[in-house]
Formats: structure tokens, C-alpha cells, sequence
């Protein structure tokens, strides 16, 4: 923002905020050798690619291990309404667009498919809000 409102000054010390935050954020929460995180969730992955928190060099490493957890969990979001925003564009930037596909067409429990089934008109709270078994 403030680069497109011609604020040099502010530009130079936000952008340097960042990196101390992102420096910060990496020290604490990911390998560096190979990208995982911690947590090792859907959420942490894309948004530290989204927000880019992570170096360049770890973004493609870090996109590999979401998805890796995305098939360990048989192509279903575990993401909540943080990461879910992010999810498929990040996998497309990354060169997963079968992976993004492959979420957006589940119809099983939880996807956003699974909600459509079961005649939701909006966008459930909660992936657990209902379910056939409840």
C-alpha cells in the first residue's frame, strides 16, 4: 500500500519489518534444509507461502510438503478459514493444479464438495458443522 501511495520511506521500513518478522517466523517454525514446518499442516504451508515468509528457495519445498499432507489425508481440506482462501492458488502457483482440481472436485467429508452435496447454500463455519453422521 504504501508504495502505490508514492510513500518511499514507508516502503523501505515496512518492507524491512517484514523480513525481520518472516527471519523471525523461519528461525522459529521451519526446517531449513527442507522446507517442512512444524506444525507440518495445509494452514502452516500456505500461509507462509502466501504471506511469503519463506525464502524463495524454500517456497517449492514447502509447496511439496502440502501437498504431501494433502494426499496423506486422501485429498481433504484440514485447513480452517485462515489457510482455506490460499489453498488452491497456492498449489497452482507451485505447479499443482491436479492437487487444487482434485480438492475442489471432492465430494467427500471434509471438502467443499461434501457441503454442495448435502445442500448447503453457504459456506459452512466449521468443515464438521454438519455431517451425514451427526
Amino acid at each position: 500500500m504504501a508504495k502505490a501511495l508514492g510513500r518511499t520511506e514507508d516502503v523501505k521500513r515496512y518492507g524491512d519489518l517484514h523480513q525481520n518478522i518472516a527471519n523471525a517466523f523461519v528461525k522459529a517454525f521451519v526446517n531449513t534444509t527442507d522446507g517442512r514446518m512444524k506444525g507440518d499442516t495445509q494452514t502452516d504451508y500456505v500461509i507462509a507461502i502466501a504471506f511469503e515468509m519463506l525464502p524463495k528457495n524454500l517456497q517449492p519445498l514447502a509447496a511439496n510438503h502440502l501437498v504431501d499432507n494433502i494426499k496423506a489425508h486422501d485429498y481433504h481440506l484440514t485447513t480452517g478459514f485462515i489457510g482455506v482462501g490460499h489453498l488452491c492458488p497456492t498449489l497452482t502457483q507451485f505447479g499443482h493444479s491436479d492437487v487444487a482440481y482434485r480438492l475442489l472436485l471432492q465430494d467427500t467429508y471434509p471438502s467443499w464438495g461434501y457441503s454442495i452435496k448435502y445442500n448447503a447454500t453457504t459456506i459452512w463455519e466449521r468443515w464438521d458443522g454438519w455431517t451425514k453422521e451427526k
